[in-house]
């Protein structure tokens, strides 16, 4: 090759690798929160790349880089396996969205793996990395200022005022790099940087990133051959101690109450003792979901559907299923799952071999241990759910996977690799034109044309059927693009309720209900609602008696999020049983309602107990109205002073019935302990001192009396009939 060409060659790689590490500082930068615009840049960025080196190559005679590996082969088997799932997917219009996303990573790490292939990129990269996620921690702290407008996303410390950062899925690609830098280099800027990132891993309340990290630090010396001294044994010994702490907060938080209300945002982050038993419910849906379709798999990106599907109560329902490795299984099957498998197996045996030979360098050591630590991680959490963290990954293990020893396959050919490669990222560019085009007339108010032009976003789907009516016949349907998803089904079973079409809605209505299991109370209603309107009272109550039956068979977790339409459940089918005159299965689901501990009181009025109760006295049928009243009060009122505060401010009301009771009570002794009751209950009442008065001044009970009225005396200084009878007592 000439000088010229040579220096031709240099000069478009320059190029290409400039605007290759702008783009990973953009997906990663901006997947955070501050802008929702790294899809554009998956879809435009492997065109734009390629374009450049086929131009340099065109237009300056510059040769091509070639592929001597197996790893294209793999990316493309994935790509045909992940396409040819689309049609049989719970969801195409979600799996086609994810297949774009894999083109993208399988485009951009190959073009890394061409690019990135001299020891001063892996610097480049390895400063690239750091710098990006020291600017995802800047705008994170500017967020957390007091008058700060928060952004969205949750690649970012903000999300701790709210329980939920992810922050360090990003964290730990890089500390384990700084952290050897630090060890290595004299410079005092890693030393400064890695205390920042660790403070970080702390505010950003992850359990499970702190425990990697912690780890991923003793295997960066290791991998380093690095003698350790006395300072980094205390600093790795008070560093575990601090996470010891850490781990143990909610205990110590779940103590103490009065932290508790200063600082609620604090408690729902860090007090969390249901996390692990959700992921565990998560699994099980994962593993339940495996076994209907082991060989081709839901589909990408459709967890949130088998989610909503296989929960066995409330609150156990979630995106995603906080493994990464289970959910790919699950949606791509057990071919699909190879193919990541096998991808995964050569690109870590080469980065392994590569670092192996070059330990000293805390480049190598540093990237190759934050990858590590992120695949620990992905067990845990849906760290790679986020584009930039996982595209991030990936390129690491291609670079990384370079300087291993060379492959003895043949090259590939080269038409037949670049002709793949620019029909792919042609697609992409495809996608992300109609994607652009979409949001533009959506943002301009022409929707019907916005989701005719892109129906994969469900969403906007039903933002429009909920406001226009069914979408988009004849052009498409949408539910052939995603005919699991509940929530479509329940827009139109809205619009057809708001147009009197109460048929019409229930038969979608109980279509959303079949795919949602025991998650939707606010369906439940709704549904019974309809069922209501239509004259079909019996299949109402039936309805409201099967969920009822549901809540009440799982003790522990019933109402873990004191849902007011899960209360209102109970609520309908308790009004409903009553009206029926089916007072037993009205008082075992009041029990059932009241007894989970710290509940508000308005579910000790729930289902109407008392108003049916006084309408049965005022039609005369005083004896069955007042067995339903001593059946309610037995059942409501708690024996133990100490918590009588759960009934709060039903406590008057109950005071009432109390009084009531001791009204037509059949005894004396009787009548005195429902007034006892009614005392304790609502002791602001003179007519109730009065009443237990007259009742103990025929037994000359004047002691008792006397203490009686003081008692009244003391909360009711003013009243005149306590004062009066209090001074004719001897």
């Amino acid at each position: 090759m000439s000088t010229i060409k040579r220096k031709r060659s240099r000069r478009a790689l320059r190029v290409s690798r400039f605007l290759f590490f702008l783009l990973l500082f953009l997906i990663l930068g901006f997947n955070g929160g501050v802008l929702e615009i790294s899809k554009y840049f998956l879809l435009f960025g492997p065109f734009v790349l390629a374009s450049v080196i086929v131009l340099e190559h065109r237009m300056r005679n510059i040769p091509l880089p070639k592929q001597k590996s197996l790893l294209p082969l793999i990316w493309f088997s994935l790509l045909v396996w992940l396409a040819v799932a689309i049609p049989f997917s719970w969801s195409p219009g979600w799996s086609a969205a994810s297949f774009f996303r894999v083109a993208s990573y399988a485009l951009l790490t190959l073009l890394a793996g061409l690019l990135l292939r001299d020891r001063k990129d892996v610097r480049s990269l390895s400063y690239l990395l750091v710098a990006t996620v020291l600017f995802l921690l800047a705008h994170s702290y500017l967020f957390l200022l007091p008058g700060i407008r928060t952004a969205g996303g949750a690649l970012s410390l903000i999300y701790a005022r709210h329980g939920h950062s992810h922050i360090a899925d990003a964290l730990l690609l890089v500390t384990p790099l700084v952290f050897a830098l630090s060890l290595k280099r004299k410079g005092k800027i890693w030393a400064l940087l890695f205390p920042i990132l660790l403070a970080s891993f702390f505010f950003s309340f992850s359990r499970a990133g702190l425990v990697v990290v912690f780890f991923s630090l003793i295997v960066t010396i290791f991998l380093l051959r690095k003698s350790v001294n006395r300072r980094q044994v205390l600093f790795l010994s008070l560093l575990g101690l601090a996470i010891l702490l850490f781990l143990s907060l909610p205990a110590i938080l779940d103590s103490n109450q009065a932290m508790v209300k200063r600082h609620p945002w604090l408690y729902r982050q860090v007090f969390k003792p249901t996390s692990a038993t959700r992921r565990l419910a998560y699994w099980g849906q994962a593993v339940r979901a495996f076994g209907t379709r082991p060989l081709t798999g839901t589909g990408p990106g459709t967890f949130r559907l088998i989610s909503q599907a296989e929960q066995k109560a409330p609150g156990d329902f979630s995106w995603f299923a906080h493994n990464w490795y289970l959910q790919t299984l699950v949606e791509s099957g057990v071919i699909g799952f190879f193919l990541w498998s096998s991808l995964f197996f050569i690109l870590f045996r080469r980065a392994f071999r590569a670092t192996g030979v070059r330990r000293s360098d805390p480049y190598f050591v540093g990237l190759f241990v934050g990858v590590l630590a992120s695949s620990v991680h992905s067990f845990f959490d849906f760290d790679w759910e986020f584009p930039g963290v996982f595209l991030s990954f990936l390129v690491i293990l291609f670079v990384l996977q370079n300087f291993s020893a060379k492959p003895t396959l043949k090259p590939l050919n080269d038409r037949l690799h670049y002709a793949v490669f620019f029909l792919l990222s042609t697609l992409l560019v495809f996608a992300g034109v109609v994607s652009l085009l979409s949001d533009v007339y959506w943002t301009d108010g022409n929707k019907i044309k916005s989701l005719r032009l892109n129906p994969l976003n469900s969403s906007r789907i039903l933002n429009y059927v909920r406001s226009f009516g069914p979408c988009c016949d004849p052009f498409f349907s949408a539910f052939s693009l995603h005919p699991r998803l509940a929530e479509l089904y329940e827009v139109y079973g809205y619009w057809f309720a708001k147009q009197a079409d109460y048929s019409e809605a229930l038969a979608y209505y109980k279509r959303a209900l079949s795919f949602v299991s025991i998650g939707r109370p606010d369906l439940v209603l709704t549904l019974a609602d309809i069922s209501e309107q239509l004259g079909e009272r019996q299949k109402q109550y039936a309805l409201l008696e099967r969920y009822v039956g549901v809540y009440t068979n799982m003790p522990g977790e019933f109402m873990s999020g004191e849902s007011q339409a899960e209360i209102d459940i109970f609520n309908s089918y308790i009004r409903l049983s009553l009206s029926r005159g089916d007072y037993d299965p009205a008082f075992d689901a009041f029990s059932a309602l009241i007894s989970p501990r710290r509940r508000g009181s308005h579910i000790y009025l729930a289902g109407g107990f008392i108003e049916r109760a006084e309408l049965l006295i005022e039609q005369g049928r005083l004896e069955e109205g007042m067995g339903l009243l001593r059946r309610y009060f037995a059942l409501a009122v708690p024996e133990d002073d100490r918590e009588l505060f759960l009934l709060d401010k039903a406590h008057r009301k109950i005071g009432e019935v109390a009084f009531l009771l001791s009204r037509h009570a059949s005894n004396d002794a009787e009548k005195e302990h429902y007034l006892q009751q009614a005392l304790r209950l609502d002791p602001w009442q003179s007519e109730y001192y009065i009443k237990y008065g007259d009742l103990l001044e025929p037994y000359a009970r004047t002691a008792e009396e006397k203490i009686i009225y003081e008692r009244c005396l003391s909360l009711l200084p003013q009243d005149y009939h306590c004062r009066m009878r209090l001074d004719r007592l001897p």
